[in-house]
């Protein structure tokens, strides 16, 4: 979907979807007030239009006995995805009938069986402010026991990466019960994204969101109204209040659409615009420029794709196509996944890049290649955090295999330059597998430059090989001791007598056609030896390290480069030819007559 160019906002007027908030549940103090205040500093001229409404709960006992003294003692964290819930949660401390100094929902006795187990207190961005130390001391636990955890990533899907795996452990989420209105994903998606982490999620309605009312749509359909240049939303509760504002009003979206045709639909995030178009809004513009979901993963050997083994990519659901084709998103599609390999280590998380095959996997589920799984120290329906990557050409990589049968290709090269097609990026610290002829290749990621995690599709990146980690090196025998033992050798073999050994030749003065016979000498047999043997060890030499190529690549020893031109090794120099006319001509011999030695019969 194409974007519009972004627009100053200076003297734009800009109507937002908002819930009316009641004070006693954080009114004025949520989103709807500081997207106001952004406006403001932009310079735009905000309209706030109250779709949805948010008050306290009708039985407030559904959340005060989970604040009564010890009832969070079974319990590991409280994970808020709102301002209005923690707004909620605080209430009901205060308004507890036990005194907050004397009882605690959490233990603080030495006694309890869960005091001596962290607990964990997460909240989103800067709905963690609210977390102040009286919110603290009157939850209990002493002795820094609560810790506060504010994920980086201020979404639900972060807030599940940054509690890492359950194993089995409770966390409590006050979260609001909708009336009136369809409930977004939002609460459903962060639940069993604790599920699939290994949590247990505990549901308490901590609030409720309702419809604002028949009159929530006047600003934009009043005869009087100002054209807007945009819409915003900021949840799928606001884009419904919104419709059945104009429905309540004789009007639908499509009618206002042609009323303000300049106007900008846009919304907060791709959750929201999913929900949006469900809903029959189209939406221009989505604010968020990053992808995070959270998925159940499975293997590729358990879900029956043997074509993921041979590379980095993984299959995911059809919706998450839907939601980056809303993103600005960087071709080739690139994700980190995320997961934490320890219950509560928030030092052991595993971090892995992947590209993505087709979006042909279950709803909530990722396939991925067996030896990812392995790598990550994940397990059949494990919770891994899916996010969208943007990284560098990688311009340097050094592999180093597990065993020195790789050492035994013909040519490494081809093979990488063959195998590697099916990876989109590589991570340092990864183990990844690469089959050839029929054989697999588990292989380490030591080092890549010019990041921790680069990309490889369309690029020329430098090889580097470290040995095997099974690598023996040879003994090598030196060079000098090779000589004196031929030479030992030869002389052990003392010369024979050997008859026969002269010259004959034809009475009718042509040459003789038996060769002769040379006379072998101990001083001539190891002349020959030691000559042959410097010829090959130096011949050894030469052929391993060709000057030529040296030269001409500009490469180290056990270097690759991946896309060049230039020639790995040249072809030995050939010696010139020798002119047929200037071969040294060898003379026939002549025969001579009565050439025998006389004798005399004197004495």
């Amino acid at each position: 979907m194409a974007q519009p160019e972004p627009l100053s906002l200076a003297g734009r007027r800009v109507a937002f979807t908002t819930p009316q908030t009641d004070a006693a549940v954080g009114g004025g103090g949520g989103y709807g007030g500081r997207l106001h205040a952004a406006l403001l500093r932009r310079g735009a001229r905000p309209l706030p239009v109250p779709t949805i409404a948010i008050r306290p709960h009708d039985d407030p006992d559904l959340l005060r006995r989970f604040v009564t003294p010890g009832a969070l003692d079974p319990f590991a964290a409280v994970a808020f995805t709102s301002r209005s819930g923690i707004s909620a949660f605080s209430l009901a401390l205060h308004s507890s009938p036990q005194s907050p100094g004397k009882h605690h929902p959490l233990s603080s006795s030495a006694s309890a069986s869960a005091s001596a187990i962290p607990f964990t207190v997460a909240a989103l961005g800067s709905d963690a402010d609210l977390l102040d130390a009286e919110f603290l001391s009157r939850l209990g636990g002493g002795g820094g026991r609560v810790k506060v955890l504010v994920p980086d990533v201020a979404t639900p899907a972060g807030l599940v990466e940054a509690m890492g795996i359950g194993s089995g452990r409770r966390v409590l989420c006050p979260v609001p019960e909708v009336v009136g209105l369809r409930e977004p994903p939002v609460v459903p998606g962060f639940l069993a994204a604790l599920e699939a982490a290994g949590w247990v999620a505990v549901r308490a309605p901590a609030y409720v969101t309702c419809w604002a009312g028949p009159r929530c749509a006047e600003a934009l359909v009043s005869p009087a109204a100002a054209a807007p240049d945009a819409v915003v939303f900021t949840s799928t509760a606001e884009v419904e209040g919104l419709l059945k504002g104009l429905d309540a009003a004789g009007w639908s979206w499509p009618r206002l659409r042609a009323r303000w045709p300049a106007m900008v639909a846009a919304v907060h995030g791709p959750v929201t615009a999913d929900g949006a178009r469900m809903l029959g809004v189209e939406v221009d513009v989505v604010g968020a420029r990053s992808f995070v979901q959270t998925y159940r993963c499975y293997s590729a050997s358990s879900m029956n794709k043997p074509q993921l083994e041979g590379g980095d990519k993984v299959i995911m659901p059809a919706s998450a196509l839907y939601h980056l084709a809303s993103l600005h998103i960087d071709y080739p599609m690139l994700f980190e996944l995320g997961h934490y390999a320890a219950a509560g280590d928030a030092d052991d998380r595993r971090v892995s890049h992947c590209g993505v095959l087709e979006f042909v996997a279950e709803e909530g589920v990722i396939i991925m290649p067996n030896w990812m799984i392995r790598n990550m120290a994940l397990e059949e329906g494990d919770a891994v955090v899916v996010k969208s990557a943007s990284l560098p050409k990688g311009t340097f990589v050094k592999l180093q295999p597990h065993t020195s049968n790789f050492l035994d290709l013909a040519n490494p090269k081809a093979m990488l330059e063959k195998t590697l097609r099916s990876f989109t990026c590589l991570t340092t610290g990864d183990t990844i597998m690469v089959s050839y002829n029929n054989k697999q290749y588990n292989i380490d990621i030591v080092e890549t430059k010019p990041a921790s995690a680069v990309c490889i599709v369309e690029t020329d990146c430098e090889v580097d090989f470290a040995p095997p980690l099974n690598y023996k090196e040879p003994e090598k025998v030196p060079a000098s001791k090779v000589t004196s033992e031929v030479k030992d050798d030869a002389v052990k073999d003392e010369p024979k007598f050997r008859a026969f050994t002269g010259s004959g030749n034809r009475l009718d003065g042509k040459a003789s056609r038996v060769p002769q016979a040379a006379v072998i000498t101990p001083a001539a047999a190891v002349s020959s030896v030691t000559s042959g043997t410097n010829k090959g060890v130096n011949q050894g030499t030469v052929a391993a390290a060709p000057s030529g190529a040296s030269n001409s690549s500009r490469q180290k020893k056990g270097k690759l480069v991946f896309g060049s031109n230039a020639s790995s090794s040249k072809e030995p120099e050939k010696a010139p030819p020798v002119r047929g006319d200037e071969l040294p001509k060898k003379e026939e011999p002549k025969f001579q007559a009565f050439s025998g030695t006389s004798y005399s019969l004197k004495r």
